[in-house]
């Protein structure tokens, strides 16, 4: 991947149009990133101590809107049920914990999702990460929810590399299952990543969608990386090409979290490059935010 340093090719959207406001003259593309477990202090621009590792987050929160006064959930689960529902979760029963690897529940199905209102406006909605509100039965599945595509996890947590629920390799519960998958319409298959680097694999496939997406039509990707969730790992790729930097982290943990995040920021850099690639960028809205 290229240098966080080095000069991007992405510049904040060219939001002026004749005749009134970018916004009415098409229905925009909307990139949505819900980044796992990141904090106040976890963003560069507004952190004590992580502000060289997310350059190009940066950039974009220098262009946009920040939102200072955003509450989130206590929990995974709530937030992601709460985002998708627009609903507080202690109305839906979804308040109280996450949807763990074999939890009998779920987001009840007849409360509708963002992606079916946008399909319904003509988007084409993909999904990328972390489900966490409900797998025990098939209509609680992402591509019964208004997805049209899904590559990802349904539970808590799988490990950065190896994508066993919940608790990656260490995981001695018998009922702990492959959690990746792969679905294209009502068609669901497990999928063999072992080895593949999460964030990165991830982010090849928003890459993979955008670059084949019609652009006459509007495009919803919710995107929801496996990062900032611990335990953390970070490719050594990265770790070797930041060790200047990362040598300057006294505590082991923060300079783990730090390796892990200047990973997710290419990783998001490579994706907006590839919209202005797909010559969709100037008329994109990104929003990026935490789960809790």
């Amino acid at each position: 991947p290229p240098s966080n340093a080095s000069a991007s090719r992405v510049r904040q959207p060219n939001r002026t149009m004749p005749g009134g406001s970018w916004l009415n003259a098409s229905k925009p593309h909307v990139f949505l990133m819900l980044i796992d477990d990141a904090g106040w202090n976890d963003m560069g621009y507004q952190s004590s101590d992580l502000h060289e590792c997310t350059p190009f987050l940066d950039e974009l929160a220098a262009g946009g809107v920040k939102l200072h006064w955003f509450y989130g959930m206590h929990e995974c689960t709530p937030a992601r049920t709460a985002l998708l529902s627009g609903r507080y979760p202690i109305s839906t029963g979804t308040y109280h914990a996450s949807v763990n690897f074999n939890a009998p529940w779920g987001l009840p199905s007849h409360y509708r999702l963002l992606p079916q209102y946008l399909a319904q406006l003509s988007y084409q909605t993909h999904m990328i990460g972390k489900w966490d509100i409900g797998h025990y039965h098939e209509s609680l599945l992402p591509n019964r929810r208004g997805f049209g595509t899904f590559l990802g996890y349904y539970s808590v947590y799988v490990s950065y590399y190896e994508y066993i629920a919940e608790l990656g390799s260490g995981c001695l519960n018998p009922n702990c299952f492959t959690d990746m998958h792969f679905s294209v319409g009502n068609t669901t298959t497990q999928v063999d990543s072992e080895g593949e680097y999460s964030t990165s694999y991830f982010g090849d496939r928003a890459r993979i969608i955008i670059s084949e997406h019609d652009t006459d039509l509007p495009l919803f990707l919710y995107f929801a990386p496996t990062a900032m969730h611990g335990p953390l790992s970070a490719p050594s790729h990265t770790i070797h090409k930041y060790a200047a930097l990362l040598d300057g982290f006294g505590n082991t943990a923060r300079r783990e979290f730090a390796a892990a995040l200047l990973a997710l920021d290419e990783t998001v850099h490579l994706i907006a490059e590839q919209a202005v690639d797909a010559g969709m960028w100037d008329n994109m809205v990104t929003i990026v935010m935490s789960d809790n």
